[in-house]
């Protein structure tokens, strides 16, 4: 090429003369396509591991405790986590004053539902004995309804665990029930050494058992209990009306009663499950129900293992 009177040439050496280019273009390609995943891959796992921790915060917080999320270096992630942590602290310290403010009406209602109940004992030497008699009980409902109401405040709080036989457990559980223990059928293994919170497992079963025995009438309730090694679970099994599918989620409410006359005597006081489920998931198990074959309703309990109590 010839250009201002100055000439320049454009070739290949003459080694290169026997390269085929498709190779070498399709060996770019491959090595860059390489480089691009292994990056992507890299990012991917760098955003995994504070997004793991995030879904495990979010548990957290629905136990009503705060999680301790430390930055992660990825400007948009940090900001989310600031949000988060401001939140949980808002969420917890709701919680807080909720549970606060109901175990202090609980508590000053207790001082003169007592002045009332020794009044009525003095008043019964005067009165008709049957109308002292039922407010008398009356006053023993409300104080029983304060004493579920104290026990709803503290289910948030998390127990201690301690290793204990689950056999055992459910036997003093039905153990309580003398004058209904005819009515109570027992499965269970030879031994089931776990570690659980105990004191939360006996209230929640108490409470299934009890629910039980009020709407299953004269039938038998069915206790199973299955030691698994990841996890294990304990059925109350029993035959009354169901739960119809509407109202499900509702049960589990505090207040709420398939029964609405409002009667302790038939429906009790609206806070055994919500005890429960509470319970539950402050402790680390989980509730789920189901219809039961033939008629009637199964709440299960499922207990997850921590890894260091996995052991018979």
């Amino acid at each position: 090429m010839v250009q201002n009177g100055q000439s320049a040439r454009v070739g290949f050496c003459s080694d290169r003369l026997g390269v085929i280019p498709t190779e070498h273009i399709l060996a770019a390609v491959g090595i860059a396509f390489l480089l691009m995943l292994l990056t992507t891959t890299a990012l991917a796992m760098r955003a995994k591991r504070p997004l793991k921790t995030l879904c495990s915060a979010f548990d957290t917080v629905s136990k009503g405790q705060i999680p301790e999320l430390k930055p992660s270096n990825i400007k948009e992630l940090d900001q989310f986590i600031e949000h988060f942590n401001h939140m949980s602290q808002q969420v917890c310290s709701m919680l807080d004053n909720r549970t606060t403010l109901l175990g202090g009406i609980s508590h000053d209602l207790r001082t003169p539902l007592t002045r009332m109940r020794l009044s009525l004992e003095l008043l019964s030497q005067h009165c008709d004995n049957k109308l002292v008699g039922r407010m008398i009980h009356d006053v023993e409902q409300m104080n029983e309804m304060i004493d579920e109401s104290v026990r709803l405040t503290r289910a948030l709080e998390p127990g201690k665990r301690e290793s204990m036989d689950l056999v055992e457990l459910v036997k003093q559980v039905i153990g309580l029930h003398e004058e209904e223990h005819a009515r109570i059928q027992l499965t269970h293994p030879h031994s089931c050494v776990r570690e659980i919170h105990g004191a939360a497992l006996k209230r929640i079963l108490l409470n299934l058992l009890q629910n039980a025995l009020r709407y299953s009438g004269q039938h038998k309730v069915h206790v199973f209990l299955d030691c698994g090694f990841d996890s294990s679970l304990i059925e109350v099994a029993d035959r009354g009306s169901g739960i119809p599918a509407d109202q499900r989620e509702a049960i589990f409410r505090p207040f709420y009663r398939l029964e609405q006359s409002r009667n302790n005597e038939t429906g009790g006081s609206g806070l055994g499950l919500a005890i429960a489920v509470q319970l539950a998931e402050a402790n680390g198990c989980h509730i789920e129900y189901e219809d039961r074959e033939g008629g009637g309703s199964i709440f299960r309990i499922i207990i997850t293992h921590t890894n260091n109590s996995q052991k018979k």
